[in-house]
C-alpha cells in the first residue's frame, strides 16, 4: 500500500517568496517616495508663484497710481488740474533702506488702500510696504487710522528695490538717461521713472530638492537647507511720469 506524502513549502521556496515580497514592498515604497517628492515639489513651486503674484499685484497697483494727477471738468469744457500728490518714495518716513518703500496716490482713483479698506475720494492714500520678522510682505496706509501692517504674501525672504532716476539735464527724447539708484541716492524724486522690484521667495515646507545655483537679489549665494527658492524681478513704470 502506497502512503501519501504531505507536500508543503520548503525553506528555499520560503526564502524566495520572502525575497520577492520584500522587493515588491521596496519598489512600492520607492514609487511612493518619488511620487510624494514630486507632489511636494509641485506644491512648493505653486506656492512660490502664488505668493509672488500676490505681492506683485499689490505693488503694481500702487506703482501705477503713484503721482497720478486729479482732474476736474469745468462747465465751459475745460479741464482743471486740482492736485498732484508729492511722492518721495518713502524717504520722509525714513525708508532709506532698499527693502521698504511707500507710494502716495489720491483715493479718487480706486478708493481702496493696499489692505482693501475704503477711503474717501479726496483722501490721500500712502501705501507703505515692508517685510516683517515672519518673512511676510506687509503693507499699511500710513495716513489712515488703521493700526498695524497686514500680511499680503508669505515666504518672502528678501525684498529689494531700485529706482530709475532720469537725468535732470536730459529730461526727454532719445537722449534721456536713466540710472538705477537706491532710495537714499535719489537726487530728485520727481525724476523717478520706474521701480525695479526683486523678491526672493522660499517654500514654507521642506522639499529636499537639491538647490540649483540660484543667486539672490544682490548676487549673494542662496542658503541650501532643503527649501525651494526662486528669485522674481519686475520693473514697474510710473505711468504718470511717462
Amino acid at each position: 500500500m502506497k502512503t501519501k506524502r504531505n507536500t508543503g513549502i520548503g525553506l528555499i521556496e520560503l526564502m524566495v517568496g520572502l525575497a520577492i515580497g520584500l522587493g515588491v514592498i521596496l519598489a512600492a515604497t520607492s514609487a511612493y517616495q518619488a511620487q510624494r517628492q514630486s507632489w511636494l515639489l509641485m506644491q512648493g513651486i505653486h506656492a512660490l508663484h502664488h505668493n509672488a503674484n500676490a505681492a506683485f499685484d499689490h505693488l503694481q497697483t500702487s506703482a501705477q497710481s503713484a503721482n497720478a494727477v486729479v482732474l476736474q471738468g469745468a462747465p465751459n469744457g475745460t479741464v482743471a488740474q486740482l492736485a498732484i500728490p508729492s511722492n518721495d518714495w518713502g524717504l520722509v518716513e525714513g525708508n532709506t533702506r532698499s527693502d521698504a518703500f511707500a507710494l502716495s496716490r489720491f483715493g479718487v482713483l480706486d478708493g481702496y488702500d493696499c489692505q482693501g479698506n475704503h477711503v474717501g475720494k479726496p483722501t490721500l492714500i500712502r501705501d507703505s510696504y515692508q517685510v516683517n520678522s515672519k518673512h511676510e510682505l506687509t503693507c499699511k496706509d500710513t495716513l489712515s487710522a488703521v493700526l498695524g501692517y497686514q500680511a499680503i504674501a508669505e515666504g518672502v525672504e528678501d525684498f529689494q528695490l531700485l529706482y530709475a532716476e532720469r537725468s535732470q539735464s536730459q529730461t526727454s527724447g532719445a537722449g534721456a538717461q536713466w540710472q538705477w539708484k537706491n532710495a537714499d541716492q535719489i537726487v530728485s524724486t520727481a525724476q523717478v521713472m520706474a521701480i525695479e522690484i526683486c523678491l526672493r521667495m522660499f517654500s514654507t515646507q521642506l522639499t529636499n530638492v537639491p538647490a540649483t545655483d540660484i543667486k539672490g537679489c544682490q548676487g549673494e549665494s542662496v542658503l541650501n537647507d532643503g527649501k525651494l527658492r526662486r528669485v522674481f524681478r519686475r520693473v514697474l513704470a510710473i505711468r504718470s511720469q511717462l
